[in-house]
């Protein structure tokens, strides 16, 4: 951490700690990885170590079993394999999908904590498309849910609880109240 720290000086590495909050990440040759999803993928791969060295002390076993008992013990094993592959493919699966929403999600600014939980519940409901890495259909969710429930979305209001517009003005354009507030300023 000290590295990181004289790479970036002492007070970008501190704002960016501020930033990061409890979080923490791994850094190794230039890659950030969340701990999180770092120690999650470690437990999988432990998960997987431990079904194979299950599966070579059989193996071990098995090959002191007479032929027919030999191949009942095979096929147990071999569904036992499938099986457990299948549920921790869906286990990790699952979990790539959640972290994708979570990424997503954190850049939405929610009315409340109970919307946000709201929002995605229904998006999990949903069992998006997950296609490299991406959501699809996103985008599609979000403006159908924005106008089915507006408030469960935060909403920037003036002092005097009007809605602020932030996306209808034009690049380069001005609207009048703005043109109207300079003459007023006298800008």
């Amino acid at each position: 951490m000290k590295e990181v720290e004289n790479l970036l000086g002492a007070d970008l590495f501190n704002q960016v700690k501020e930033k990061l909050g409890s979080k923490t990440l791994l850094i190794n040759e230039n890659n950030y990885i969340n701990k999180q999803k770092f120690d999650d993928l470690n437990d999988d791969k432990k998960a997987l170590e431990k079904q194979l060295e299950e599966a070579n002390t059989k193996i071990e076993e098995l090959s002191k079993v007479d032929t027919a008992d030999l191949q009942k013990e095979i096929d147990d094993w071999k569904t036992k394999y499938e099986t457990d592959t299948k549920s921790l493919n869906d286990k990790i699966s699952k979990r790539e999908y959640e972290y994708v929403i979570n990424d997503l999600v954190r850049e939405i600014k929610f009315s409340s904590e109970s919307a946000k939980k709201s929002f995605v519940n229904d998006l999990l409901q949903k069992e998006l498309k997950l296609e490299d890495g991406k959501l699809l259909g996103f985008d599609d969710y979000k403006k159908a849910y924005e106008e089915n429930d507006p408030n469960a979305f935060f909403v920037e209001k003036d002092d005097d609880g009007q809605k602020i517009d932030l996306g209808d003005t034009h690049e380069g354009e001005l609207n009048d109240d703005y043109t109207h507030e300079k003459q007023i300023l006298g800008i």
